[in-house]
């Protein structure tokens, strides 16, 4: 599968922020990374793809730092979705992981496998 989005959208050269401690990160964040996310961040880092989506690294510290990134997306979600999704680190809740060029933010529903996990797109226009 990753064969055919690399021809698609090649890495760059350069990545940024596309290495560290997984373990580090996951222990912090209390979350199991899906494996599909970790090689996206691996091949290319923080930056927009495809001139849409947005991918901030959880390894990235600069003004594109995860952690920010993390409480700006929890900040702006509209409570009243919260009783169809309730924010990570409930169970099922939602974990942010990228947005978009229109103005969505992309989550994970946290709920079992997370390799199996649903993506819920949230459009705050």
């Amino acid at each position: 599968m990753f064969e055919n989005i690399f021809k698609l959208i090649p890495p760059p050269k350069n990545p940024i922020h596309n290495t560290g401690d997984w373990n580090l990160i996951e222990n912090k964040y209390k979350i199991k990374f899906p494996k599909d996310y970790k090689k996206i961040i691996e091949n290319y880092g923080s930056g927009c793809y495809s001139s849409c989506f947005q991918f901030i690294s959880p390894f990235s510290t600069d003004e594109d730092d995860f952690e920010k990134f993390v409480e700006e997306q929890f900040d702006s979600y509209d409570p009243s979705n919260i009783k169809k999704f309730p924010l990570y680190p409930k169970k099922g809740g939602l974990f942010p992981f990228a947005n978009s060029d229109r103005g969505e933010s992309l989550f994970w529903i946290t709920e079992g496998n997370p390799d199996s996990w649903s993506i819920y797109l949230i459009s705050h226009r």
